[in-house]
């Protein structure tokens, strides 16, 4: 079949043009059918993930692009022509195809990927929370909630979060302290713990009560810092000893500083370690 793809002239100036006539350029014809350039821009920006990176495009990506559309849209009016979509088998085989990979696609798309973008957000932020824990263990859930919704009333009314907690809780390991479960990170809790603390501005408390497998949880947001990344160090220790088994420091900050040599003259850290570190519980 042949195919006769039209000059782009000017593409840079007229790509994702607003103007009316010249979305209706047409940009490829391949038998009996056209291409506007509106339906390649749309196309196009889809490719390449919207209107600003499609705008600073290249021409030879342009024309690249054209062509692989033009063969796609080719293969389509292929089949259709040989009357493919009415082929049963051919159309049961497409259907488990979508089943298959379409649920993926999905799942990627609408779930996966949101929650990473969530979480990498979240995490810019480190929160310091406290709270009230009552368990659900032989006790009636409706109660244990409406119980739970009175502690929040009396925290709403100016009762003190740190004295309840130590009345109430049944976290026995946080109670004293008021609650304080000390620093979190997201992804690091489980998530409707999460979605609350992270929901509230410092000194807030959660207005309903959370439920976990081990009861129902009153949060209160108590600090928010910006992410600390954590810092890991390495050492090289230099212990040398004596004949009596005694520190030689003159000894060691002689070693010291040999090892010190070395490493400005290029050689490994890592392996220096191994050599010369006298930390064996450090040794890398």
């Amino acid at each position: 079949m042949q195919i006769r793809i039209l000059l782009l002239f000017v593409l840079s100036t007229i790509l994702l043009a607003s103007c009316a006539n010249q979305s209706e350029l047409i940009v490829a014809r391949y038998a009996d059918s056209n291409i506007t350039l509106n339906e390649f821009e749309q196309a196009y920006e889809k490719s390449v993930g919207g209107k600003e990176a499609a705008i600073a495009d290249s021409i030879s990506n342009y024309k690249n692009f054209l062509d692989l559309y033009v063969n796609y849209k080719m293969k389509l009016r292929d089949a259709q022509v040989r009357d493919f979509d009415n082929d049963e088998e051919l159309m049961k085989e497409y259907e488990e195809y979508k089943k298959n990979v379409g649920e993926s696609y999905l799942l990627e798309k609408r779930i996966i990927t949101p929650g990473l973008i969530k979480l990498y957000n979240l995490r810019k932020d480190e929160v310091r929370a406290s709270h009230i824990m009552l368990s659900l263990a032989n006790k009636n859930e409706d109660e244990v909630y409406k119980k739970s919704k009175e502690i929040i009333n009396e925290i709403n009314n100016g009762a003190n979060f740190d004295s309840l907690a130590n009345v109430y809780s049944e976290d026995n390991y946080t109670k004293s302290n008021g609650g304080d479960v000390f620093y979190l990170s997201a992804g690091t809790m489980l998530t409707n713990l999460e979605d609350a603390i992270y929901s509230l501005k410092v000194g807030e408390t959660f207005q309903e009560p959370v439920k976990t497998k081990f009861g129902f949880h009153i949060i209160k947001l108590t600090e928010k810092l910006k992410y600390r990344p954590s810092i890991t160090a390495s050492h090289i220790l230099a212990s040398v000893k004596d004949s009596l088994n005694n520190l030689d420091t003159a000894k060691s900050f002689e070693k010291i500083n040999e090892i010190k040599a070395k490493l400005e003259l290029g050689e490994d850290f890592a392996e220096l370690s191994k050599k010369y570190c006298d930390d064996k519980g450090s040794r890398i």
